[in-house]
């Protein structure tokens, strides 16, 4: 007749190499799949600062945009007849859009990007800004 043979059963605590390869094995390809989406869904770009030399009187919110039409960043107040700089600026891209607004008017115009990069990302708001925000300037929006 033939025997009937077992094996012993692991003392109570013990894990089987296999399983502990396998939660190792599920764990690292879980890990590789959250560095992979983390990578896939990339937040914007910024740059580190932007200084703005006010060159009139007036306190003006400056708002930054990749479009003249939409899609308005506030980036702060640049203070009357002084210099002041934003920290971690959106990256707009190759053309930057500024909306500087007092008082309920606004103007709207563009920059290169290489040309703020060439001006050590300074932009210069003429003293004429005044004028043109009187005359020609739009109800902010």
């Amino acid at each position: 007749m033939n025997q009937l043979q077992t094996h012993p059963a692991a003392p109570a605590g013990v894990h089987r190499t296999a399983d502990v390869v396998r939660v190792v094995a599920v764990a690292v390809l879980a890990l590789a799949a959250l560095l992979v989406s983390l990578r896939m869904v990339d937040g914007p770009s910024f740059v580190p600062r932007v200084t703005f030399v006010n060159h009139t009187s007036l306190d003006v919110d400056v708002d930054t945009s990749a479009s003249q039409r939409d899609g308005w960043t506030p980036a702060g107040v640049a203070d009357g007849d002084g210099t002041t700089s934003f920290q971690e600026v959106i990256d707009h891209g190759d053309t930057w859009w500024f909306r500087f607004s007092e008082g309920g008017r606004s103007v709207v115009f563009p920059v290169s990007r290489s040309r703020l990069a060439a001006d050590g990302w300074r932009v210069e708001i003429p003293s004429s800004f005044g004028t043109r925000l009187a005359t020609r300037g739009q109800a902010a929006g």
